[in-house]
């Protein structure tokens, strides 16, 4: 599934594919996943949170589609297994 967004896509278009982004993700059976993308995207998915450039964070995708940041550092969070 690939999921494309860009600046001339209506807002509403923009929130469904948002939406359906998350929902693939909760119906992958993969523990940890990756997500590269633009700022808007990942300004939609977080609910808002601002990021700097080549910024990392952790988040937990909930099985209502909610994101919960993790506040250790990511290289930590991920060598301790995700917990």
């Amino acid at each position: 599934m690939c999921v494309c967004v860009c600046a001339r896509v209506h807002a509403d278009i923009f929130l469904e594919r948002v939406a359906a982004l998350k929902q693939y993700l909760l119906e992958r059976p993969e523990a940890v996943i990756g997500v590269v993308a633009h700022w808007g995207l990942i300004h939609a998915l977080t609910g808002g949170d601002d990021f700097r450039n080549c910024e990392l964070r952790t988040y937990t995708l909930t099985p209502t589609g909610q994101l919960q940041e993790h506040k250790k550092p990511v290289f930590s969070w991920l060598m301790s297994g995700g917990q």
